[in-house]
């Protein structure tokens, strides 16, 4: 592959012309598109790259789909209205955000998130009581309980279900009701497609062990072995054992890989 030309960042335009140039390297073999994979790390401006994170926070907190003017209106941005429209109109076209019909906000896609976290994402601590709460149960049980308790314990802090891995291919799960009770699975067709994940998460250990590079690890959409309207954030704890936090993309990734973080910490003692 050919590396991208240089080219002028303009504001809005910058990812257009992106764009145009990926077309311009497609070709067509044996009757197959074959576009060049480009890595997108580079691809945004500083301005575009504010903006998009601060679409993705606010969705993850708000769940409301994310205008021009709350962007002006709460962000520390020094541009115009149409500046900001502009902007979130490239966002779109290059496949980070989307729209619902009945709304002029944005909301994240699934390339936003998985953007937002390899790229923009800060990292978190885990707060205070937080962290005697899963120290308690640390010392308060025996092995075999712990890790039972430790994922009731991780339903309560994350509103997230939790499945562990007892290694031997034996799986362990809870906080199915914390799951259901988020705003995306109010669709009873959405809520009997999260449903069949359970039915099958045994089968996906290996998938997700192998999908699962880092010691924390966070599986968006398509990349997500147990299913891609959901993510799921897992954490290696040794001798084939994983615990993982399944919720929906719109999630609070940093909180999340901080208590995974600390509990792979803390059961490391």
């Amino acid at each position: 592959m050919r590396p991208l030309p240089c080219l002028v960042r303009g504001g809005g335009l910058f990812l257009s012309t992106i764009i145009t140039h990926l077309y311009s390297l497609t070709t067509i073999r044996q009757g197959v598109i074959i576009t060049p994979y480009i890595r997108v790390t580079n691809m945004l401006t500083t301005r575009q790259s504010e903006l998009l994170k601060l679409v993705v926070e606010s969705y993850i907190g708000s769940m409301q789909p994310i205008g021009s003017r709350f962007l002006s209106e709460n962000g520390e941005l020094t541009v115009s209205g149409a500046t900001i429209r502009n902007e979130l109109r490239a966002l779109e076209e290059a496949g980070f955000l989307t729209h619902p019909h009945t709304s002029a906000g944005r909301v994240p896609t699934e390339a936003g998130y998985q953007f937002y976290v390899e790229n923009l994402m800060e990292e978190t601590s885990v707060a205070a009581p937080e962290k005697e709460a899963l120290g308690l149960i640390h010392k308060a049980h025996t092995e075999a309980q712990q890790a039972k308790e430790l994922a009731k314990a991780l339903v309560e802090l994350s509103g997230c279900a939790v499945l562990v891995s007892l290694g031997q291919n034996h799986m362990y799960y809870t906080g199915m009701s914390a799951l259901f009770a988020q705003p995306e699975f109010k669709d009873y067709a959405r809520t009997v497609q999260i449903s069949s994940v359970f039915d099958h998460c045994e089968d996906r250990l290996e998938d997700i062990t192998r999908a699962a590079k880092e010691d924390v690890s966070i599986l968006i959409g398509t990349n997500n072995p147990l299913g891609s309207g959901c993510t799921i954030v897992c954490a290696k704890l040794g001798d084939g054992k994983m615990m993982m936090l399944l919720g929906p993309m719109r999630m609070h990734y940093a909180k999340h890989k901080a208590l995974l973080t600390h509990l792979r910490e803390l059961l490391a003692q």
